[in-house]
């Protein structure tokens, strides 16, 4: 741990620049049957992105909560680690370019057989009037 003296001895965004490390998923089934609780969903995430761009001490409150046996200041380190590196984006807007480093670094370690042929994401619910 960073607070007994350990140090960041690997960063995925050096590695591998950017990267879409994590999603959210729902079923076409939802998306058909609720598409005003999945906009609503994902514009209250991009807010929460957003707020964490432009409130950090906000964000750091909300950590620390999460987060209570974690001394603030580590928190504090790796909160802007993220940040600055990419991996908390401005927007959870996919980059396509992250989706396919992702799909390729699964497709390398055979978690996956062979690079799916649909577009496995849908950032339209982003777009005012949707």
């Amino acid at each position: 741990m960073e607070a007994q003296g350990g140090r960041v001895v690997f960063s995925y965004p050096e590695a591998w620049g950017p990267l879409a490390f994590t999603g959210v998923m729902v079923s076409s089934k939802t998306i058909a049957e609720r598409p005003d609780t999945v906009r609503k969903f994902i514009r209250a995430y991009q807010k929460a992105f957003q707020m964490i761009q432009a409130d950090r001490e906000r964000a750091l409150e909300i950590a620390a909560k999460q987060l209570p046996n974690l001394d603030k200041a580590i928190i504090r380190r790796a909160l802007e680690r993220l940040i600055s590196s990419g991996s908390i984006p401005a927007s959870v807007e996919v980059n396509p370019e992250s989706w396919r480093k992702l799909l390729q670094i699964r497709l390398d370690v055979g978690d996956i057989k062979k690079m799916p042929e649909a577009q496995l994401y849908d950032n339209s619910f982003l777009a005012p009037g949707k």
